[in-house]
């Protein structure tokens, strides 16, 4: 796939990279020549333009790309306008950084749909692993569900997901993880 990550703060090049070690075509775009420089090396493209301005973000490839992510963290106009101006050339997907909820409400007034909060979703998630014994890793699907995967309890070893009834005694949907259990050593 094809991504254009604009801002490459800590979080933007740390997806921007993380996006290139999985194998995707990455365009890292930065105002900040001093951050287009250092991360150049490690990733697809990187580009320094102002994403403000409609003439520059219209040399991107935006056409041929799968999805665009703002990333913009420290400014938030610069964020909404990057976004607003990426809205209105009809870019695949977009998703964009909010940083407080004030910004995500203007986002969510926007018609944006995809909206990233990395220091909310990375605190709940460490709350959780801190908070919860043999914790492995956590996605959240909506308000009220998530994907948890956790160590098996030492009271469920050796029962089968029938025997423990986890849909009927807990209301929890379990799915055994054979990837895992096949490729481990």
């Amino acid at each position: 796939m094809k991504f254009i990550i604009i801002g490459l703060g800590h979080f933007g090049s740390a997806l921007a990279e993380q996006l290139t070690l999985l194998g995707h075509e990455v365009i890292g775009v930065d105002k900040n020549m001093d951050k287009v420089e250092s991360i150049k090396e490690r990733i697809t493209h990187a580009i320094c333009l102002n994403s403000k301005d409609p003439a520059a973000v219209k040399s991107l490839p935006i056409k041929n790309t799968d999805t665009v992510i703002v990333c913009i963290g420290e400014d938030e106009g610069e964020n909404i306008m990057t976004t607003a101006l990426l809205k209105r050339m009809n870019v695949k997907r977009l998703i964009s950084r909010s940083v407080s909820p004030l910004h995500e409400n203007v986002l969510e007034a926007m018609g944006i749909t995809e909206i990233v909060r990395p220091e909310l979703e990375t605190a709940e998630r460490w709350a959780i692993n801190l908070s919860t014994t043999g914790f492995i890793n956590l996605h959240k699907i909506t308000n009220e569900y998530y994907i948890v995967e956790m160590k098996v309890p030492q009271q469920f070893a050796g029962q089968t997901i029938e025997q423990i009834g986890f849909n009927k005694n807990y209301n929890i949907i379990v799915r055994r993880n054979s990837y895992r259990q096949n490729h481990t050593k």
